[in-house]
């Protein structure tokens, strides 16, 4: 018996929708007694990324990872940090739907915008935290951008989380707080080579806008 052709590659379908999950929404990691992540001197809280090696095992569409790319403008990258700037092909000129087979891949985006988080430049808003919170149950490994300004505009703030169950593909989005307009942003997420994706919510800032905009105490779930 002989086949030819192309095996499904894992991650090949995307979905994002309203979701619930056991920690029930929103939970201020600041609240919990969690520090915020440092933010470089030479960047200032602007296009900063934070590389995490050596995490418990996290499923994300099918594969597994133990590394990942925390970046200042609102999304991780799975596996790891590429050159800084790399998004800047797209910001401030335009965002992609996802997916898209341009770097960066592997993107998990609940709110990828141009942000500015709180530096000793003096410019810039809010904070990042990134820690192992405990359900009662099971470990999650929680993402979040507080009260962080959209670059140059200081009447803007935005709160929003990433919760990946460790050991699961459980991933989820949280919103807290979103003061100001969401223009120039994408909610979305897509699998290592940008061939298998969803955009729930964008915004070009130019007119287009497609989705459904999340808002405070909104939860999305991610699979595939």
């Amino acid at each position: 018996i002989t086949w030819s052709g192309a095996l499904p590659s894992r991650g090949s379908s995307v979905q994002i929708a309203p979701g619930n999950f056991a920690p029930g929404g929103y939970i201020s990691l600041a609240g919990l007694g969690i520090d915020p992540l440092p933010v470089d001197p030479i960047f200032g809280g602007d296009d900063e990324q934070i590389l995490f090696e050596d995490l418990p095992a996290l499923r994300y569409l099918g594969n597994e990872h133990t590394a990942l790319c925390m970046m200042s403008n609102g999304y991780l990258v799975l596996d790891g940090c590429r050159p800084p700037y790399h998004d800047i092909p797209y910001l401030p000129y335009g965002l992609p739907f996802l997916p898209d087979p341009a770097k960066p891949n592997n993107m998990i985006a609940p709110f990828w915008t141009d942000l500015d988080l709180a530096s000793d430049d003096g410019y810039g808003g809010g904070f990042w935290y990134a820690a192992t919170v405990n359900d009662g149950g099971a470990d999650w490994l929680v993402f979040e951008w507080e009260n962080a300004q959209r670059y140059e505009d200081a009447d803007t703030a935005f709160t929003f989380q990433i919760w990946m169950k460790v050991g699961e593909d459980q991933v989820f989005f949280t919103y807290d707080r979103l003061d100001g307009a969401l223009y120039l942003s994408v909610v979305g997420a897509e699998n290592d080579d940008g061939t298998a994706g969803a955009t729930y919510y964008y915004n070009d800032g130019e007119g287009i806008e497609t989705g459904t905009a999340p808002e405070p105490g909104t939860v999305l779930q991610v699979s595939g």
